[in-house]
């Protein structure tokens, strides 16, 4: 696990927000890196393939870019 994936773990404990998640029965929340612009937000089959294999957590990274950013 990365030390940012850990902060933003840490963040979500402390902040009553994983509590509050488990008390509301919400079971899967979807996170990005707003510095990603070519992901596909909540793409339903990732989302899929992800909720078949349950790992605590995935992440996507786009295999071609269409546009060049900098």
């Amino acid at each position: 696990m990365s030390d940012a994936c850990a902060c933003v773990d840490t963040a979500l404990e402390t902040e009553g927000v994983l509590e509050h998640m488990r008390q509301h029965s919400i079971e899967t929340v979807f996170l990005y890196s707003v510095d990603n612009l070519l992901v596909r937000v909540a793409d339903p089959l990732f989302i899929g393939y992800f909720l078949d294999k349950v790992p605590y957590r995935s992440n996507d990274v786009p295999t071609h870019a269409t546009m060049r950013f900098g």
